[in-house]
């Protein structure tokens, strides 16, 4: 039930955070997505895409969430939970174009570390403290 409610959660809250990196809305970002991690993540961008194509991310077509390591951890009576989701992120980069025969699709491969303070009386607040751009590749379905 746990891995589903990451997984059923971490889709959306990926989704969010592309779009308003990819239409530079990073002051958004804050309290959400540590600003080193979106930093980070730009800099994968414009090496993997070229410089300037963070749009290409912004409002994805699919999100698939693969959850790959949950870590419980407990700081004299401070609990800690980390979660890393590893995303595949597709999108038809000529979505709204006139139609093509064989439309081109992005494929993203990301990481995401998300982590919260989970003890009790403290606000449950989810934050991307890493978002790393593993890999790309642009296919002609």
């Amino acid at each position: 039930m746990f891995v589903f409610r990451v997984t059923h959660s971490s889709v959306p809250a990926i989704s969010t955070v592309l779009s308003l990196i990819a239409t530079q809305k990073l002051d958004d970002l804050v309290g959400l997505v540590k600003r080193e991690a979106v930093d980070k993540f730009i800099q994968d961008v414009s090496q993997e895409l070229g410089y300037g194509n963070t749009q290409y991310l912004e409002d994805p077509d699919e999100v698939i969430a693969m959850p790959q390591r949950v870590m419980l951890q407990t700081i004299v009576d401070q609990k800690y939970c980390d979660i890393h989701v590893n995303f595949l992120v597709l999108k038809n980069l000529d979505r709204g174009q006139p139609s093509s025969e064989r439309p081109r699709i992005l494929m993203c491969f990301i990481l995401a570390k998300f982590h919260r303070n989970y003890t009790a009386g403290v606000l449950p607040n989810w934050t991307i403290t890493d978002l790393s751009l593993l890999r790309t590749s642009s296919v002609a379905s």
